[in-house]
């Protein structure tokens, strides 16, 4: 009786690569933070990343801004009677250019 190999695929169907689907990009301002001296925010986001300058029009892939535009950050601020007051603010301005 002849064996066939372990992990032999003997199989003669053929799969078609997947389309991928073009990305849908914004054009967007990244606004400056007060007191910041950088020329731009280095930003990370599946396979996209790079420093994305302050202040001028860029382009970006609108998963990443759409992300990007959702984080907060948590500000604490004194309240009337002295007690800390916490809100949450955009860590990052990302507005449509």
């Amino acid at each position: 009786m002849a064996r066939t190999p372990a992990n032999t695929d003997t199989s003669t169907d053929i799969v078609e690569a997947a389309v991928q689907e073009p990305v849908r990009t914004k054009t967007v301002i990244i606004q400056r933070p007060a007191g910041n001296q950088d020329i731009g925010q280095f930003l990370g986001f599946n396979s996209v990343s790079g420093v994305f300058p302050f202040d001028k029009p860029v382009e970006m892939p609108a998963d990443m801004v759409d992300y990007f535009r959702a984080q907060k950050v948590v500000e604490t601020n004194p309240g009337p009677d002295g007690s800390p007051v916490f809100s949450y603010v955009n860590q990052f301005h990302i507005i449509d250019a």
